[in-house]
């Protein structure tokens, strides 16, 4: 018997189906309460036993014959499944706790046992439901429960015969929650029915907001709450039968009642005790998630509070019947955003409305622990010299099972402190805030900066320039979800990800300028909790491959080489020789750099001239240089340095990209002609991480150019580090606008910088010095005279060069 509500529906079912004699398709309105369906059908029912199906639950083969199996063996009239829930990969989830948590406050289960979990699990004896109908003064899904639970006549199987994906329970858990209470004639006319039966007099708008308020008592208002608390004493008076555990329970849930009813009157009572605290939520598109983080906010043992809910434009339907579904609680407040800005201007339109002494930051994907607002609140208000408290959280999958338990809790301010200027260790959903008059003119996001990283930069700034002391507990106080909807899932997220790393270098090199001479940034943030700074301990160093290819002299090879061999640790050269050439080889052969590192240094010789050369250079040596990097057997953290033996790096600029750990880097060489010129032309070396030179390839990196509207501040590119959308990914680039020499013209080439007196040992140089032009320039005309063959002549007899 398949109920239906439409007969378009039925149309749509495949005509195999639809001539199978023992199907019937019933057209009904009350295709949700399946005692209605059976009531008016019953006399069709042929059968010993009736077996309930849910059409957003997929049950196994042998589902059927196991309950009766265990129906006829036990001698029992109603048989229920466990039901198990199912990820997006279809593998089993642990739900006891979340389907428990979930209803663990609906007035349909309290007080009629009414679990979708029964409707979609249960097999029942024909004759007895004959003899439940009979006795039911009105028949339908919430009387009927109620009396079978009543005569104890539910057994539970130990094995689960019944699945449901995770998307399929939120959405029956929204539509118990949500559309029910508002659509739902069959609900309203029980309701009324047992409050009459109870002799229980309300006017119709308590009425309604007892229906409104039936997924979560927490949400109604105190009279409301107050009618609840009596029902729920009747009920554990008035049960002819009750378990043990069903006693305990109805004994806790009126203990939770009293006790937050209580707590309501004494804060209103003594305000100055209980300062109000605006709790902010942005949301958009949320639904299941949405509801759950609300009710999260409601179980707080701290009750003087406001929950406002910035809806930044949502567009889902189900989203906008939560929000006005949910405004109707008192200590609630929803503002609408007419369209989707971000979620950073939502929660600063939160903030401009809140009222409260004290802020506290609640996403509308987590949860928080019921103890979490009086647990910070009191810590601010016995330290009054701390403006902000964060706290430990929980990461938990989708289903609100813990994955982790993070701890970054120091004893004293100077480590909370160290540690937050190198790493964002306070977790952006824990926050409370005390809104001093200092808070009130700083705490405000900045709209294009993810707002964790926004509310860094307001508490580091205010470190450094005012007295602000903040603190982070130990307890676990808010529960952060992993799930496939998650911002963190998304292409903005990613950038943000990659941009973070940058702002951290910044902030640390802002405090200690000289931070990553001596230590990588992955070295630095990975050990900034060791107590002792172990440099063998340290993550496997990243290796660098410099790919030269070259043509002509073998000196002006052996020179680029040279001036990069203290930093370069293998090279691969692909050098081109033509007819006249082959003297070279033996040369090759003979020197030392080549004869004693074969395993070290690769070199591909090329016989080749005329006009095949050009097709040859474009096409061919992008192919030699990627088979000869696969043979290196590489990791995708080493780096690939792509020059040619014209171009000269400062190393100290090249050291300082691989401190900072980039995907990667441009060096803008100065054309050798133009160094004493104002109006500079650069040509640009690249060095990329191999995992992206894999994915990127050789001719593409080689080639590729800076985007001059992405630098409109200085012209071609500057010494900064940016993060851009490159060939489908986003990267962290790091630009660097005077790091070497590219020597293009040895005729035209003139000592202009020879005369300024910075000649100083670089030994006694701070590292900003050290990758100055000038200072390198200077340095290296030991290299570029010779290279262009000009001859020194005794210039500057103790002119030392670092390279």
């Amino acid at each position: 018997m398949v109920a239906i509500k439409s007969k378009e529906l039925i149309d749509k079912i495949n005509p195999n189906y639809k001539n199978k004699t023992n199907i019937k398709y019933i057209l009904t309105e009350e295709v949700d309460d399946f005692a209605k369906v059976l009531s008016q059908f019953f006399h069709s029912v042929t059968g010993e036993y009736i077996v309930l199906f849910h059409s957003k639950t997929i049950n196994k083969y042998d589902r059927i014959r196991e309950q009766v199996v265990e129906t006829r063996t036990y001698k029992c009239n109603v048989m229920v499944s466990e039901l198990e829930i199912l990820d997006d990969k279809g593998e089993r989830q642990q739900n006891l706790y979340l389907i428990d948590q979930d209803y663990s406050r609906s007035l349909d289960l309290i007080l009629f046992s009414l679990d979708f979990r029964l409707e979609a699990s249960i097999i029942i004896r024909k004759i007895f439901l004959a003899y439940i109908f009979s006795i039911s003064r009105e028949v339908n899904r919430y009387s009927v429960i109620s009396q079978i639970v009543k005569y104890e006549e539910i057994n539970f199987m130990y094995d689960s015969y019944v699945q449901i994906s995770l998307k399929n329970y939120q959405d029956i858990f929204v539509q118990d929650s949500i559309i029910q209470p508002q659509q739902d004639h069959i609900k309203f006319m029980h309701y009324n029915s047992y409050l009459n039966k109870k002799d229980i007099k309300i006017s119709t708008t308590q009425f309604s907001k007892l229906l409104n308020c039936s997924y979560d008592y927490l949400g109604c208002d105190e009279a409301t709450l107050d009618i609840v608390r009596y029902l729920m004493i009747d009920s554990f008076l008035t049960y002819d039968v009750l378990y043990d555990i069903q006693k305990l329970e109805f004994i806790n849930q009126i203990e939770l009642i009293h006790t937050h009813l209580y707590q309501l009157e004494h804060a209103r009572s003594n305000p100055e005790k209980y300062p109000l605290v605006s709790v902010l939520m942005s949301t958009y598109n949320r639904d299941y998630y949405l509801l759950v983080s609300v009710q999260h906010v409601l179980q707080q043992t701290y009750v003087n509070w406001e929950l406002i809910i910035s809806d930044n434009g949502s567009s889902n339907p189900i989203t906008h019947q939560i929000l006005q579904l949910i405004q109707r609680i008192p200590r609630v407040r929803v503002l609408y955003l007419q369209s989707n800005q971000n979620s950073v201007f939502a929660l600063n339109y939160a903030l401009k409305q809140s009222k409260g002494e004290y802020i506290a930051i609640q996403d509308d994907d987590d949860i928080m622990m019921p103890f979490r607002l009086e647990y910070q609140i009191n810590f601010l208000r016995n330290n009054p010299e701390y403006q902000v408290c964060a706290s430990a959280y929980i990461a938990i999958t989708e289903t609100g099972i813990p994955k982790y338990y993070t701890r970054n809790y120091d004893e004293t301010f100077a480590g909370e402190k160290t540690l937050f200027m190198i790493l964002n260790s306070l977790a952006h959903n824990t926050f409370v805030v005390r809104m001093t008059d200092q808070m009130k003119r700083h705490f405000i996001y900045d709209h294009q900066t993810p707002f964790d990283l926004s509310l860094r930069f307001i508490l580091l700034s205010l470190l450094e320039n005012e007295d602000f002391r903040f603190f982070i507990l130990p307890r676990h106080v808010t529960g952060i979800r992993d799930h496939s909807q998650k911002m963190s899932h998304n292409s903005e997220y990613y950038h943000f990800q990659k941009w973070i790393s940058l702002k951290q270098i910044e902030i640390s090199e802002r405090l200690f300028p000289d931070i990553f001479e001596n230590v990588s940034f992955q070295q630095y943030t990975s050990n900034v909790n060791n107590v002792e700074f172990e440099p063998a301990k340290l993550l496997q160093f990243s290796r660098i491959i410099g790919c030269i290819c070259h043509q002509g002299n073998l000196q002006k090879l052996l020179t680029h080489i040279e001036q990069l061999e203290g930093l370069v640790d293998n090279f691969i050269i692909v050098y081109i020789l033509n007819s006249s050439e082959n003297q070279i080889m033996q040369e090759i052969n003979d020197h030392p750099l080549f004869q004693n590192n074969h395993a070290k240094n690769t070199m591909h010789i090329i016989n080749m001239t005329g006009k095949e050369l050009s097709n040859y250079i474009e096409f061919e040596i992008p192919k030699i240089f990627t088979n000869l990097l696969e043979a290196k057997n590489l990791q995708d953290h080493d780096y690939i340095l792509l020059s040619n033996t014209s171009e000269f790096i400062n190393p100290f600029q090249l050291k300082r990209f691989y401190q900072l750990s980039q995907d990667f880097g441009i060096f803008g060489l100065r054309y050798l002609q133009s160094v004493d010129k104002e109006d500079q032309i650069y040509q640009m070396t690249k060095i990329i991480s191999y995992h992206l030179f894999k994915n990127i390839g050789y001719k593409a990196i080689r080639e590729y150019e800076i985007d001059e509207n992405t630098f409109k501040l200085v012209p071609r590119f500057e010494d900064k580090l940016y993060t851009l959308f490159i060939n489908g990914q986003y990267l962290n680039v790091y630009t660097m606008k005077d790091s070497g020499i590219f020597i293009d013209d040895c005729e035209s080439f003139k000592q202009s910088l020879d005369s300024n007196d910075i000649q100083k040992d670089n030994a006694l140089l701070t590292p900003s010095e050290k990758r100055k032009f000038e200072n390198f320039y200077i340095s290296s005309l030991a290299i570029f005279q010779p290279y262009c063959g000009i001859n020194i002549q005794n210039q500057i007899d103790d002119e030392k060069s670092e390279l």
